[in-house]
């Protein structure tokens, strides 16, 4: 599995909107601020705000004091909701996806295959570990190396 370079800016973007977040009725950003200092392409980033905003992790407000801000507080976003946003499910390989193996294309197995266990809690780490990642910590982490 290989992140796509949506789910990489959408990341970096939560960043820069968790830093700049101060509750639910501020905090508000223009897109293109969030791009020039993220140095992510402006339309590619609003593709990518769409999605976000359709998933219920930014909030979009319209106008000339318009931007966006994040839908929820940094602490109940984590990563995997970000990736998952941008990218849809996350699974290291076919057979761990809703479809699994079933058939000779996908897999040459038809029975499970001695190494799906090893992938399956590959995978449930994985899960674990982005889940555990939310963005005020994250945050809180970016602010410490600074």
């Amino acid at each position: 599995m290989q992140l796509t370079r949506g789910a990489e800016y959408a990341i970096r973007a939560i960043l820069d909107l968790t830093s700049n977040h101060n509750g639910q009725k501020s905090g508000k950003v223009m897109l293109k601020d969030i791009a020039a200092r993220m140095d992510i392409p402006n339309d590619f980033l609003a593709k990518i705000f769409q999605m976000l905003n359709r998933s219920g992790i930014v909030k979009s407000y319209r106008g000339t004091k318009g931007g966006y801000a994040l839908a929820r507080e940094p602490k109940n976003i984590n990563v995997k909701d970000v990736i998952y946003a941008v990218d849809g499910p996350i699974r290291l390989n076919k057979c761990l996806s809703a479809e699994g193996c079933i058939d000779e294309i996908n897999c040459k197995y038809q029975v499970k295959c001695p190494v799906h266990d090893i992938w399956a809690e590959a995978q449930e780490s994985m899960l674990k570990v982005l889940s555990g990642a939310d963005f005020h910590s994250l945050n809180q982490k970016m602010k410490e190396k600074k």
